[in-house]
């Protein structure tokens, strides 16, 4: 991690790609519909996610400062959020009481309201990464990347 607590693209790409290592390896080719089909063959995210290596996704990756916005990752703790947005002149707006709980977590439970995320992206089952709204969430996956907004 960078002097500045930014994970950056570099660090992002190595965690998905250790998690997309990990995906296509529990996956098996009878799941597959044919030998063509680039899918893992799994039929769950939830089903294999102990399986899944999400060990790097837990940095702050970059902070926009001109449109204000933030991007982290999904097992980021809201504490190591705040801190560095914190550290960047930003006001993170995020629950107190809770700093110890993911961002992924705090998405999905509401702890951070819907109209301060941007965008996710998430790894389907297909194994797929794919960008949505929080409320949106395609069945079964897997949130990757927050894209939250900030103010001054």
């Amino acid at each position: 991690m960078s002097q500045d607590g930014l994970g950056g693209f570099h660090q992002h790409t190595a965690a998905i790609g250790s998690l997309l290592t990990s995906l296509y390896r529990v996956g098996s080719a009878s799941g597959r519909s044919g030998s063509d089909d680039p899918s893992p063959g799994i039929t769950s995210i939830r089903a294999v996610m102990e399986q899944l290596d999400t060990s790097g996704l837990t940095n702050v990756i970059s902070l926009d400062r001109d449109h204000g916005q933030v991007l982290c990752q999904t097992k980021c703790s809201l504490e190591n959020l705040a801190q560095v947005v914190h550290d960047h002149g930003w006001w993170p707006h995020l629950p107190a009481s809770h700093l110890d709980t993911t961002v992924g977590a705090a998405v999905l439970s509401g702890l951070i309201p819907v109209d301060r995320v941007s965008w996710v992206e998430v790894l389907t089952s297909q194994g797929q990464i794919t960008r949505c709204q929080p409320d949106r969430l395609p069945p079964d996956s897997l949130v990757l990347t927050v894209c939250l907004k900030l103010e001054r």
